[in-house]
């Protein structure tokens, strides 16, 4: 549990060095759209950890069926 807890955490320290260090970019019209674009990427980064984090803990935790949480996979993906 301690490697999820671990990549949680640099999803989050990643967000916020990308926040960060945007406010602090000119203001070009190309580079924003990169900056979006890699914002965009990094909520999705972060969206996945956490999606795996829930999948790890029904299927260890609670029992569940791997099965029910292949589900939860497919909508993370399509999502």
């Amino acid at each position: 549990a301690s490697t999820e807890i671990m990549l949680l955490g640099i999803a989050f320290v990643e967000i916020g060095i990308r926040l960060t260090i945007d406010s602090r970019l000119p203001s070009v019209g190309y580079q924003i759209k990169i900056q979006r674009i890699l914002n965009d990427c990094f909520w999705m980064l972060c969206v996945l950890v956490l999606e795996s984090n829930v999948v790890f803990f029904l299927v260890k935790k609670r029992g569940w069926a791997i099965s029910t949480t292949d589900r939860i996979d497919l909508v993370a993906a399509i999502a």
